[in-house]
């Protein structure tokens, strides 16, 4: 695979910005998807029902245009909307979302791991 030539004006740009995945999943159920579902349910559930394969993405989308970043396809894509009968009369919707990297907290005292954020034990945290 060929690298590319850096030019030199390229040296004056400005690095894009990038956010964390958890981030964007965490601003897609939090903010996207209640704003979403509050705003218009019945559009909500069209858009799942009629295309859930790019519903998943839509809101991975929102959230990374929000926090003005350049979505990835690959991530937008781990995002997938679940729809299926419960009972009779109930139906469930489901987003997935991308399984967050592990946290290594090895190398944190467990004091400090359970302590309350506001718990002076938590000033000295890493």
């Amino acid at each position: 695979m060929a690298e590319a030539q850096l030019g030199f004006f390229d040296c004056f740009r400005k690095p894009k910005p990038t956010v964390p995945l958890p981030q964007l999943c965490y601003d897609v159920a939090y903010f996207v998807l209640p704003h979403s579902a509050f705003g218009s349910l019945a559009k909500l559930t069209n858009l799942c029902v009629n295309t859930p394969t790019a519903a998943g993405p839509f809101f991975y989308v929102m959230a990374a245009q929000a926090r003005k970043v350049e979505p990835d396809r690959e991530d937008a894509n781990r995002f997938r909307w679940r729809h299926g009968q419960l009972n009779e009369g109930h139906e469930y919707f489901v987003l997935e979302y991308p399984i967050p990297p592990p946290v290594d907290m090895s190398a944190v005292p467990i004091e400090q791991a359970v302590a309350p954020p506001d718990h002076p034990q938590r000033a000295h945290a890493p």
